[in-house]
């Protein structure tokens, strides 16, 4: 989708931005890779790397509070 360079935190604001992107990559050299794909939607191509970071977007739920 989208290769940048960049610092881990505005890495992950970007892909939070961006309505398209379901994951990114931070690496250790700065580079910010956005993804419009997730290890759930193509897990067989989910790699590891010692000199990268994998983070995928979340759905966040709250749960209802009981008094």
């Amino acid at each position: 989708m989208e290769t940048l360079t960049t610092d881990e935190l505005e890495c992950g604001l970007r892909c939070l931005r961006n309505k398209k992107c379901l994951s990114y990559n931070s690496n250790t050299d700065g580079a910010c890779q956005l993804s419009n794909s997730n290890r759930q939607s193509i897990p067989d191509r989910l790699r590891s790397r010692a000199d990268s970071t994998y983070y995928g977007k979340g759905r966040i739920v709250r749960s209802k509070s009981y008094a």
